[in-house]
């Protein structure tokens, strides 16, 4: 590609393409849309809280979104609203006030070199401390269990594992979150596409399991920073700050200390990318392999939606060859994938996949407000500003910028069309894929604002501030707050030695993420379902293994601070009474107790 087609900058004074208003207008704008999303968010907030959607009780089985949003968003929501009205009054004092664009964002190659090493470097041991410091050395979700779980499996060579004898009649009861239980075969295996759990098993192997996302996003910024060259071959300070916001995002930094799957989704994406920017021989063979690759990290959406827009400008640019070779390798990847995913995932038989996927209803729209939200008040307080500055800039963008523009669009859409909450996760993690999107054009929408503002130093440097001394600090104690009580259950329940403990899901607000046992059934203690034991069951655990099963007791969490901890069949306990869950998000809320409504 030309350096015009890889994105080399185009002032708006001299484009007119960039549309009839000028920068400082998109400025204005992009300020506006911040500031409004910030003030939706904490009326959001204020509605889910008073409507009880965001207690901690069992009765409301998956509302761990609610809860994390009315917990701890608040401030960060606050900080769009500011850094919004901000980004206005500093179009309004700036407006004439321009300056020589020579030498702005000028870096030589090799401190480029070394400041992304050392932003690199940096993120790897944050990321590395917080492994513990934060997370607890605990796989918070069941997503990321399950990806822990396979791991093993593959690092014994193996595709699934069996139980071993003497146990087959409890299996159900000994299946954690999202594993898929074969009753035929009495097999056991992760329901999620291999990819990830494969790369944690080659750490698993080298004995630095707990260190794979924080290698991968080591190895993210390397490409990002690679991705920028090519995007601006000639400004290598603006490929350096498109890095600087991607480790400046408290999404980017949380999610490398997790388990979560969406870092590796990340990483071949913006490899895809650089692949696809260097249009070589060498890079256009190896193009769709990665993407093949990409598309089996966790599920196939992150990467194909992500890809989509470029792989259609091929096909109107004819670039017949590079076509047909790229659609027979993603056919036969996409094959292979769906046969995989069809022998252990559970929604895909019968065709019960895509039930999963509707129309958003009017509750649906309050719920993409909140996740829109998320994808701006987890990265750097600027960030959401020149984000819009760019989308604002559509018309005016290169062809590579556009598609990325697109398959942002694109990826948050799609989920819109998934009319459920993401559950656990840190920011908005189906767009998790995208990051890579959003500071690339964080970065044009800086460059757009800086051609008629002196816009790129004191508001830079404030957003870099908040972010490293207050933004980031804040969401790792948020972080760790909230996951310090379930690393003390599991702590709890694995001092059990020697015993099977019998869970009831109903005792405390998602129990049912204690049950977790080891792939191979080599844990001690074994955890089972106590509500998964039909009683000729029951029976047969007493008989085949005397005085060793213990019921774990509400009370025992309740010490343990566990969040919503109490007795099965408790009241509900929502408020206000007219404002119950059903009536708010009706057939939307899983219910479970001798209270449920019949």
């Amino acid at each position: 590609m030309s350096s015009e087609d890889s994105g080399s900058y185009r002032s708006a004074r001299r484009d007119p393409a960039n549309g009839s208003f000028g920068s400082a207008g998109k400025v204005r704008i992009a300020g506006l849309v911040v500031a409004a999303t910030g003030v939706s968010g904490l009326l959001a907030s204020g509605f889910l809280e008073r409507a009880g959607l965001a207690e901690a009780v069992p009765e409301i089985s998956s509302n761990v979104f609610h809860r994390l949003y009315v917990l701890f968003e608040g401030p960060f929501l606050w900080l769009l609203v500011l850094f919004g009205i901000l980004a206005i009054a500093w179009s309004f004092a700036q407006r004439g006030a321009r300056s020589s664009e020579q030498g702005r964002f000028s870096v030589s190659r090799r401190t480029l070199r070394w400041l992304v090493a050392l932003l690199a470097a940096g993120v790897l041991v944050t990321s590395l401390l917080g492994v513990r410091g934060v997370m607890h050395g605990l796989p918070l979700s069941a997503d990321e269990f399950a990806s822990t779980f396979q791991a093993r499996i593959f690092a014994r060579g193996q595709l699934e594992t069996r139980l071993p004898s003497g146990w087959e009649h409890f299996g159900w009861a000994l299946t954690p979150m999202w594993v898929d239980y074969k009753r035929a075969t009495h097999a056991w295996t992760s329901i999620y596409l291999p990819v990830d759990s494969a790369v944690r098993a080659a750490f698993l192997r080298l004995g630095a399991e707990t260190a794979t996302n924080a290698v991968v996003g080591c190895l993210t910024l390397l490409v990002l920073a690679a991705v920028g060259r090519r995007i601006w071959p000639n400004e290598n300070g603006l490929a350096l700050l498109a890095v600087v916001l991607l480790a400046a995002s408290s999404q980017f930094v949380v999610t490398s200390m997790s388990a979560y799957a969406m870092p590796l989704e990340l990483f071949f994406n913006l490899l895809w990318l650089l692949l696809y920017l260097r249009d070589d021989r060498a890079s256009r063979i190896a193009l769709p392999c990665v993407g093949v690759v990409a598309l089996g990290v966790h599920h196939p959406f992150a990467h194909a939606l992500f890809a989509a827009p470029f792989l259609l400008r091929l096909l109107r640019k004819r670039r017949d060859a590079w076509l047909a070779y790229t659609a027979v390798v993603y056919a036969l990847g996409i094959a292979a994938w769906w046969s995989y995913l069809r022998s252990v995932q559970p929604f895909m038989r019968g065709g019960a996949f895509w039930s999963l996927f509707s129309i958003p209803l009017l509750p649906d729209l309050l719920l993409q407000l909140m996740h829109l939200t998320l994808v701006l008040s987890w990265q750097s307080p600027l960030v959401p500003v020149l984000l819009v500055v760019g989308l604002l800039s559509f018309r005016g963008l290169s062809e590579p910028l556009r598609d990325l523009a697109t398959g942002l669009g694109l990826t948050f859409l799609f989920y819109a069309l998934f009319p459920y909450g993401q559950g656990h996760g840190w920011g908005y993690r189906y767009v998790y894929a995208v990051l890579g999107n959003v500071v690339i054009l964080a970065v044009y929408g800086l460059k757009e604002a800086a051609a008629s503002l002196r816009f790129e130093a004191v508001p830079l440097a404030a957003s870099l501030a908040v972010a490293v001394g207050w933004q980031i600090p804040r969401r790792l104690s948020d972080v760790e707050s909230f996951v310090a009580p379930f690393a003390r259950a599991h702590a709890y329940v694995s001092s059990f030695q020697g015993a099977l403990v019998l869970i009831d899901p109903r005792i405390g607000w998602y129990a049912q993420d204690l049950v977790r046992n080891d792939p191979f059934l080599e844990n001690d203690p074994k955890v089972l379902f106590a509500n998964r034991l039909v009683p000729a069951w029951r029976d047969e655990l007493e008989a085949n293994f005397p005085g060793r099963a213990r019921v774990l007791g509400w009370e025992e969490l309740a010490r343990l601070g566990y969040p919503g901890a109490s007795p099965p069949g408790a009241p509900l306990r929502m408020r206000p009474p007219a404002m119950t869950p059903d009536a708010v998000l009706p057939g939307r809320v899983r219910w479970a107790g001798a209270d449920a409504p019949q």
